[in-house]
């Protein structure tokens, strides 16, 4: 009878992992935009925004489509193959910089670009991924991005 059990807990966990991950990650459902579609955001603001009222910032930036203009400051592909950009803003306050992560679905526009290129990129804004307490560093994501080179 344990063993049943401790068989179907597993068989559950891992239907339930399948389904989390398909949820969160599936990126087939996602049925694109327009970068005519997207509004500037300013990264000092949502920034600003953020450090004010985290709760009144998700609602008002998250899924959202938005475009911005900074050069390429890393390109990575992540342990789970996403691939993403990173672009650093200086903040206003002193010693502290806002990173922006932005992430593809696929590899072939950052197959064309090298760390310094003048980008603007258009994307769906999803929310804060990092909140260093020692206010050095904030960390935001973009995902579905596209882009034009300058």
């Amino acid at each position: 009878m344990e063993k049943k059990l401790g068989f179907f807990s597993m068989l559950i966990i891992a239907i339930i992992i399948v389904v989390g991950y398909h949820h969160f990650f599936d990126k087939d459902k996602f049925e694109g935009f327009e970068k005519e579609d997207c509004k500037y955001v300013d990264i000092q603001q949502l920034d600003k925004d953020y450090e004010d009222n985290e709760i009144s910032a998700e609602e008002k930036y998250k899924d959202n489509f938005y475009y911005f203009t900074e050069e390429i400051t890393d390109i990575t592909k992540s342990d789970l193959g996403d691939s993403y950009l990173t672009l650093r803003f200086q903040s206003s306050e002193e010693n502290r910089v806002i990173d922006i992560d932005a992430h593809f679905d696929n590899d072939d526009d950052l197959k064309k670009v090298t760390k310094g290129d003048l980008v603007t990129i258009y994307g769906q804004f999803r929310h804060r991924t990092i909140h260093d307490y020692m206010n050095t560093l904030n960390t935001y994501s973009f995902y579905h991005c596209k882009m034009d080179v300058h």
